[in-house]
């Protein structure tokens, strides 16, 4: 044949893709579940009776306390085990197989479990904490928005029915009014919440009563 054969081809093998591979999905946060007791402050210091709180746990939850319709605006500290002036906040209630210094017909069985700190509206400002016998709002404000799970609560007495819990949410909206059971003297019961991307919860006393505990899910804070 006349024609000599094809020159190899001249173009070189592509080169390597120029493009990365994609990168991993962004992880999304998760939020981490966590429990206020009112025993001990972030870093596992005990916590005194008689003590106002406000701010200690907003470092690590951005969370403030506040109250009104009692003495000042910071809800204070009550001894449960030492029930100082209100034998109805004790834990748990005499009636127990423990014993203990809660009085009340609401208290067993359902208090029977010591409950140690609790918190409550001031009444008067004295040396001891006192609950106010007129009620008031305890609110738990929360500088990034959470997830409540539910809240603890003693001594919510019979003639308080119209005592109850609401939330405001991150878009500004508020909750339907969350009832509280009025199951009596030195009662206890949990409120199961179940509501998230919360930022105040507003718990409304009609009378007397203290705050066992609040579990919530939050993201870590950076």
């Amino acid at each position: 044949p006349s024609e000599s054969p094809s020159e190899s081809p001249n173009e070189m093998p592509s080169a390597s893709p120029s493009e990365s591979p994609s990168e991993s999905p962004t992880e999304i946060p998760k939020c981490v579940d966590s429990i206020i007791d009112f025993d001990t402050f972030p870093g596992n210091e005990e916590i005194l009776p008689n003590t106002y709180v406000s701010n200690q746990w907003f470092e690590i939850y951005g969370l403030t306390l506040s109250s009104s319709g009692g003495f000042g605006v910071e809800p204070r500290i009550f001894d449960s085990s030492n029930p100082i002036n209100d034998e109805d906040l004790g834990s748990p209630n005499e009636a127990c197989d423990s014993g203990g210094p809660g009085v009340g017909d609401g208290g067993f069985p359902d208090n029977c479990e010591a409950q140690k700190n609790v918190l409550i509206i001031e009444e008067s400002g004295g040396k001891y904490a006192d609950d106010n016998e007129f009620g008031g709002t305890i609110s738990f404000n929360f500088e990034d928005a959470v997830d409540i799970s539910a809240i603890g609560l003693i001594d919510i007495d019979e003639d308080e029915r119209e005592s109850s819990i609401t939330a405001i949410f991150e878009d500004g909206t508020s909750s339907d009014p969350i009832a509280v059971l009025a199951k009596g003297d030195n009662s206890y019961q949990v409120i199961e919440i179940n509501l998230s991307n919360v930022s105040i919860l507003n718990l409304t006393f009609q009378g007397s009563g203290a705050v066992a505990f609040i579990s919530f899910c939050s993201l870590p804070r950076v």
